[in-house]
């Protein structure tokens, strides 16, 4: 089975020294708030970057679904989740920096089963 680039272990690490980096909010920050914004429960920015941060930490090797190549020279890892009751793509490297970078953390587009064989069903529902 393949194997992931990144150790999870250090990646916990670095999610709890705060050493992460959201280059993209809109598939991480903002696809996380808009996830809620119409629940009982809205977060705002910083709410959803700690859940992002507790999700994140609550992965396992049963949830990696595989490494990519991505702009030609940073290899990233692929999870699928089912956190909070809803259905999350989780993406991330570690960049030269030693920091958490190129964050992803939004609703799957599509089913997806992990490496580990954890079947992670479309997108979320929110209960209005």
């Amino acid at each position: 089975m393949e194997k992931a680039k990144y150790d999870l272990a250090k990646v916990f690490k670095l999610v709890d020294a705060r050493k992460i980096d959201f280059s993209m909010p809109n598939k991480s920050l903002n696809a996380v708030v808009a996830v809620y914004q119409d629940t009982n429960k809205p977060l705002n920015i910083p709410q959803a970057e700690e859940f992002i941060c507790t999700g994140i930490k609550t992965l396992t090797e049963k949830n990696f679904a595989g490494s990519q190549l991505q702009w030609g020279s940073v290899v990233v890892d692929k999870y699928g989740l089912v956190y909070d009751s809803r259905s999350w793509f989780v993406k991330f490297a570690i960049g030269d920096d030693g920091r958490l970078d190129e964050i992803s953390f939004h609703p799957t587009k599509e089913p997806m089963t992990t490496l580990g064989g954890i079947k992670i069903p479309k997108g979320v529902q929110n209960e209005k």
